[in-house]
């Protein structure tokens, strides 16, 4: 396959390569617990993807925690996701052969990660994949101050800006909406690969959805991707 027009693959991490979005779920019912409290999928769904102060903020008001200082909110959220982590870190396996193929398929592509979690926890999550050794770099939030997590597209843009590329070429995959709507605003084509948590989120940016348990094949992404832009 020609790939002229696409050199470079930017992958996200949590929620894509790895399931730790539930993980991530499981901390903040435990936080609220605390309180008294307890909080639907539902109610949660909204909040996937976006920063801890936002959906500590959201999470609160929503549920009629008051007083509570956040970096204290949130050293006792990162305490319980640890320990969570502990126990292991779960990939999800159908993205994580999807990753690989693209890797023994066309070495010649660039590849990197780009995620809006703490340096520590992507190097973490890509060792649990068993793909911390397969990508270039990755990009971290905490790389420049200053740096917005998605949905902003700060990550995506400092991303290019380390890779000496424009946004033309690039192919990012995301799971959630806040991943897709980062990289959409980055000017950078994305293919949505949403897990069971990130589903029935508004993934419609994205130039291409593939669901979970659907066919997943790397030539094929890679021709309907060049065919959108033909």
């Amino acid at each position: 396959m020609n790939t002229n027009t696409i050199h470079t693959l930017l992958f996200d991490v949590d929620g894509l390569l790895v399931d730790t979005e539930e993980l991530q779920f499981e901390a903040w019912l435990m936080l609220i617990a605390e309180f008294g409290k307890t909080m639907t999928r539902e109610e949660y769904l909204p909040l996937v993807g976006h920063p801890a102060k936002e959906n500590m903020d959201a999470i609160c008001k929503m549920k009629g925690i008051e007083g509570g200082i956040f970096e204290e909110l949130n050293a006792k959220r990162r305490g319980h996701y640890k320990t969570i982590r502990g126990k292991g870190i779960p990939p999800i396996a159908e993205n994580v052969a999807l990753a690989k193929q693209f890797m023994e398929q066309f070495p010649a592509l660039r590849k990197i990660a780009v995620s809006s979690n703490v340096r520590s926890d992507i190097k973490g999550n890509l060792r649990a994949a068993g793909l911390l050794d397969d990508f270039e770099f990755f990009i971290s939030f905490e790389d420049r101050p200053g740096l917005k997590h998605k949905p902003a597209p700060d990550l995506y843009l400092y991303a290019l800006e380390q890779l000496g590329s424009s946004a033309t070429g690039c192919l990012s995959f995301e799971d959630s909406e806040s991943g897709v709507n980062s990289s959409v605003a980055a000017q950078i084509t994305c293919v949505a690969l949403p897990n069971a948590l990130t589903l029935s989120l508004d993934l419609s940016k994205a130039a291409l959805i593939i669901r979970p348990g659907e066919r997943k094949d790397a030539a094929e992404i890679l021709e309907k991707v060049l065919a959108l832009h033909k």
